[in-house]
């Protein structure tokens, strides 16, 4: 009669390490393809980001990627009181709203709006508002590419 409790209960044990086991096997399974689910999307968002947010892919003169959605490159246009109408690298106008609390560098320095000048070069990072113009969040001044015959000196630095 022992024999016979000890090998049911014997069996049962079996049965449920194999169920766990078999419970594990699942789990494991069903996050990897959770895994291959989201970076299947990852991928996907990557290859059409431009499409996705914008419409078009942002890509530099030079054909590299730009995946900077609410970041531009440019030159000043006009200066308002709290607005910069600028030129992108595509030739296009936008208009970005300087209110707030937004830091404006030229190199380390920190300087204010009057600061800047038309025809300046700037990069702009921030967010998109529904008046489609960008929040600004950080301008920075972009000194102008440096001409190889006439290097800067003491006299003309920038």
């Amino acid at each position: 009669m022992d024999f016979k409790k000890n090998g049911t209960s014997k069996i049962i044990i079996v049965f449920l390490i194999l169920g766990e086991i078999i419970l594990l096997l699942l789990t494991f399974e069903t996050g990897v393809i959770v895994g291959f689910k989201k970076a299947d999307f990852s991928c996907d968002m990557d290859k059409n980001y431009g499409r996705n947010f914008a419409g078009m892919d942002f890509r530099f003169p030079d054909k590299t990627r730009f995946d900077g959605a609410h970041g531009i490159l440019g030159q000043i246009i006009k200066i308002d009181e709290n607005t910069i109408v600028m030129k992108d690298i595509d030739l296009s106008e936008r208009i970005i709203s300087v209110a707030g609390n937004v830091s404006i560098k030229k190199f380390k320095d920190d300087i204010k709006l009057s600061d800047l000048k038309v025809d300046d070069k700037i990069v702009v990072i921030g967010s998109p508002n529904s008046n489609g113009e960008i929040e600004a969040k950080l301008i920075r001044w972009v000194p102008a590419p440096m001409d190889n015959r006439n290097p800067p000196t003491e006299n003309n630095n920038n």
